[in-house]
């Protein structure tokens, strides 16, 4: 007698899925009019988030079962320029956020446990947030020398996956799952450049209170976090007054305690 019972279905709908990208991935790889491949983890990154989004669990976890199951030579392959890099991880950074955040809230009781620990599969290899945000993003920085510091001992699988040449606009579109982090959106190769701007813009006229009679900027405490990311406070008064059209170099910064608060789901449109 077939079984009919809904956890045969669930299965069925996760192995036919799996099997749809996995053979997604091999044509592409084997077509002989589409000899640019590197499209195509970048495009499961940004699938996996929306899926995420709309609660589409079937077609998610069917995702990141092929994300478990690539090689890391696929991984150095695909994501060969800065910008596809960037995208890759930004978006799987925030879906694996809000993929174990809203299963197992309780894990953010403990954060620096939480980004540090290896628990994201990727290509049969675990690795932690930390790893992803401050290894592979803003290659090989040390997590708390606010930027100025490059880590001193770098493993050979770091060297593989990060950027060449990191842009300091990743601090607007990191999610880490608090009410302080910039809202999460999807990024794709093509438009990276344009979206990374938009994120950047939102964020600072989100963020950033002139105080004109006091000459202060009071402003979030991520520019503090990586102030050399953004060329010290020097660069964060710039990069600043070039929204706020009007020169604060000689403004006092003033960065805001961090919100720390749980908030999932903080999603924005593109």
């Amino acid at each position: 007698m077939k079984d009919s019972s809904p956890a045969y279905i669930s299965n069925m709908k996760i192995l036919i899925a799996l099997l749809f990208f996995l053979s997604f991935i091999n044509c592409m790889a084997k077509s002989s009019e589409q000899k640019d491949t590197t499209r195509n983890l970048n495009f499961i990154a940004e699938v996996l988030l929306i899926r995420i989004k709309i609660n589409d669990k079937y077609t998610a976890d069917s995702l990141i079962l092929v994300l478990q199951n690539v090689s890391i030579e696929q991984l150095q392959n695909q994501l060969k320029t800065d910008a596809q890099k960037t995208a890759f991880w930004l978006n799987l950074y925030n879906a694996f956020i809000q993929k174990i955040l809203s299963k197992n809230p309780e894990q953010y009781l403990n954060r620096n446990k939480f980004f540090s620990e290896n628990q994201i599969n990727i290509g049969g290899k675990l690795l932690s947030f930390d790893f992803i945000e401050h290894g592979i993003l803003r290659h090989s920085k040390s997590k708390l020398s606010l930027g100025y510091l490059n880590k001193t001992f770098v493993g050979s699988l770091e060297k593989k996956l990060r950027v060449k040449k990191p842009d300091y606009r990743i601090h607007f579109a990191l999610n880490c799952g608090a009410s302080a982090c910039p809202a999460v959106a999807y990024y794709s190769v093509d438009k990276l450049d344009s979206q990374l701007a938009i994120a950047e813009a939102f964020f600072v006229s989100e963020n950033c209170i002139i105080n004109q009679d006091k000459k202060t900027i009071e402003t979030s405490k991520i520019f503090s976090w990586f102030r050399a990311d953004f060329g010290g406070k020097k660069g964060i008064k710039k990069l600043i007054g070039k929204y706020k059209k009007e020169d604060l170099s000689d403004y006092k910064l003033i960065f805001r305690p961090y919100d720390w608060k749980l908030m999932l789901e903080n999603y924005k449109e593109n």
